[in-house]
């Protein structure tokens, strides 16, 4: 592919951003722009694009294409014929690219309409309380009781900054609910400071996403 026209527009948009005289050589300008040059700009977009087609569903015709293109390069490797620079088309050439840079046997499948738009029903609740703090507080208490003996589980989470702000730290505790009293110590429990770059709510919104995935892996673990 001819990437010359490319190379010359990005070029003159250079120029214009760094406001520099034309002479200007090319790669101090793209370092300086923090703008690769566009054969490496195709080729990352190229590659990204096959990744996305081998995550596709099976029977889309696009993967499998690719599918059998992917099975004709195994054979190449079985018989220890694969030649990475050698290919007759250019999906064959792509795929080549990112054979020994992924394991293709391990990539998630991107599932459409998995929580499609117009599905209304949630596999969960959402509950913000309008009450005083006092008050919400003092109800929770009475729903923590409620719950004893029931092999309920429950999870807090919690984010905070430290006041000299050397950091933003999440936390998260579960507590399961198999007793006549309500449990004084977590059964599990995870802290981390996420550094002192991140914003007010990383640090909620890691804390929320760490205890959904330990409350996934926990109950595949129980099925």
């Amino acid at each position: 592919m001819n990437l010359k026209p490319l190379q010359a527009i990005q070029n003159q948009g250079n120029r214009k951003i760094l406001g520099v005289f034309k002479t200007a050589p090319n790669i101090p300008m793209e370092l300086e722009a923090a703008l690769p040059p566009p054969q490496i700009r195709l080729n990352h977009k190229s590659r990204r694009y096959i990744l996305r087609v081998l995550k596709l569903s099976s029977k889309h015709p696009a993967k499998e294409l690719v599918d059998r293109v992917v099975e004709q390069i195994r054979e190449e490797v079985q018989f220890e014929e694969f030649d990475p620079n050698s290919s007759t088309t250019q999906i064959e050439s792509l795929v080549k690219s990112i054979y020994s840079l992924v394991d293709l046997d391990t990539l998630e499948e991107i599932k459409h309409f998995y929580f499609p738009p117009w599905n209304r029903e949630l596999p969960y609740n959402i509950l913000i309380s309008k009450k005083p703090k006092e008050e919400e507080a003092r109800h929770h208490v009475q729903y923590i009781h409620s719950l004893c003996c029931t092999n309920t589980t429950s999870i807090y989470t919690d984010g905070s900054q430290t006041k000299e702000g050397q950091g933003v730290g999440y936390s998260f505790a579960s507590y399961n609910y198999t007793d006549f009293f309500p449990p004084t110590l977590p059964t599990y429990s995870q802290k981390r400071n996420i550094g002192d770059k991140q914003v007010v709510y990383n640090r909620e919104l890691e804390a929320i996403a760490e205890a959904i995935s330990y409350a996934s892996q926990n109950q595949e673990e129980e099925n």
